[in-house]
């Protein structure tokens, strides 16, 4: 069981949980994303001058990109949370590894 202050709240910890904080997995990483969201608009107001140097470049990523995050959105919310437990520790094993291959694809 996981109790707070009082009796009353205390609750079944749910199987769903991220380990040792008690919150639910997909809606924090949902919440994690969506604050980024801010910081990602900032960076583009704040290179918005640079912008037309690697306008060929973003041609070809941006729809990839978008696509990456729409494909991400669906299985963040589509996929049982147990499911996607399991997943997110090779997702992020991935990206790691498109990283290291990008001077190849490119």
């Amino acid at each position: 069981m996981h109790c707070g202050n009082d009796e009353r709240s205390c609750r079944r910890r749910d199987t769903r949980d991220i380990p040792d904080t008690g919150f639910p997995s997909i809606p924090t990483y949902a919440t994690s994303t969506f604050v980024l969201l801010p910081a990602a608009l900032g960076s583009a107001v704040a290179y918005r001058r640079r912008i037309r140097t690697v306008a060929r470049w973003l041609r070809y990523f941006a729809p990839v990109s978008l696509l990456g995050g729409l494909l991400g959105g669906i299985l963040l919310v589509r996929t049982p949370t147990r499911m996607f437990d399991g997943l997110v520790p090779f997702l992020i094993l991935f990206a790691p590894n498109l990283f290291m291959a990008q001077t190849s694809l490119t």
